[in-house]
């Protein structure tokens, strides 16, 4: 949802046009990672390539979330991550 029509939703308008939304904002990616074996410049025989599939929101997109209690911290736990966070 757009930012401004989220602000139209919250003040308890009704959102019909399609333009106000985005039917999938998020991308994939695939990441490819190497251990090294500590010390040298050499790949770990075992569990040294692995891979993540990572879902990131398109450019421009940001994610917004609701909280109802006091946030201690500017780091919070979005699915198992740490993200940084303005509170």
């Amino acid at each position: 949802m757009k930012a401004s029509a989220l602000v139209r939703y919250l003040l308890g308008r009704n959102l019909t046009d399609s333009e106000n939304f985005h039917s999938d904002p998020w991308s994939i990616q695939v990441l490819q990672h190497i251990q090294m074996l500590t010390g040298k410049r050499q790949v770990k025989d075992e569990d040294g390539s692995f891979t993540e599939v990572a879902v990131r929101l398109h450019t421009g997109w940001q994610l917004a979330v609701a909280v109802d209690a006091d946030i201690e911290s500017s780091v919070v736990h979005l699915g198992g991550e740490e993200q940084l966070a303005l509170c």
